[in-house]
């Protein structure tokens, strides 16, 4: 797996871009596919311990944005996995969020759903209201 290249494909998903290439389209709930990367940060989870094997390393993402589509991280994180094993160039990062370029979602499998976590959520203005039974 090159970390590196990862790395280097991840970046390009931060910034303000049309996500449709990289979701599961409900068109009764979703009509706009703008969202909003802050950053992406890949991090060696224990970076001082020494393996006898590198592909022993883990690793993890941080994701923070202003929303997400549905399947949108495992989409990515999909993208990056490809990356990562060398059967896609980072280059596919900047096609698949040119809807004009491609129109139409390819076919990639999602990452796995088991590891991700969602955490630390904010919401500005926001009143929650509660009523005791």
């Amino acid at each position: 797996m090159n970390v590196d290249k990862i790395k280097e494909a991840a970046k390009l998903f931060i910034g303000e871009h049309d996500f449709r290439n990289l979701c599961k389209i409900d068109v009764l709930q979703t009509t706009n596919f703008i969202r909003t990367i802050h950053f992406i940060n890949i991090d060696e989870i224990n970076p001082g311990v020494q393996y006898q094997d590198s592909r022993m390393k883990q690793y993890v993402a941080t994701i923070s944005g202003n929303a997400f589509l549905w399947h949108q991280i495992r989409n990515i994180m999909a993208v990056l996995f490809l990356i990562g094993k060398g059967q896609e160039d980072t280059s596919i990062v900047t096609d698949l969020l040119d809807i004009q370029k491609y129109s139409r979602k390819p076919n990639y499998e999602m990452a796995s759903e088991f590891p991700l976590v969602l955490y630390d959520c904010q919401y500005d203005q926001l009143d929650f209201q509660y009523e005791k039974d």
